[in-house]
């Protein structure tokens, strides 16, 4: 069996990088001619926004993804 661990390189709660990491951990693992069956991701070491203080010299989430991700929040519970 397979794996691989995509790092991110700071705590994200955005969606799009979410799917960026695992779109380009399932082309790292995939090959041609087999036979695959089932896959699977695991979302390790979830925290709540806020829920714990971040390196002071770390890289963050930019704003604007919160704001992208509130626009997005909002589509989703409209439809």
């Amino acid at each position: 069996m397979r794996g691989v661990l995509m790092a991110l390189p700071y705590p994200i709660n955005d969606v799009r990088l979410t799917t960026k990491a695992a779109t380009e951990a399932v082309n790292r693992l995939f090959r041609s001619g087999y036979k695959y069956s089932k896959a699977e991701i695991l979302l390790m070491d979830l925290r709540q926004p806020g829920e714990f203080t971040d390196d002071l010299f770390a890289h963050s989430q930019p704003v604007i993804a919160d704001k992208v991700m509130g626009v997005l929040d909002e589509i989703n519970s409209r439809w």
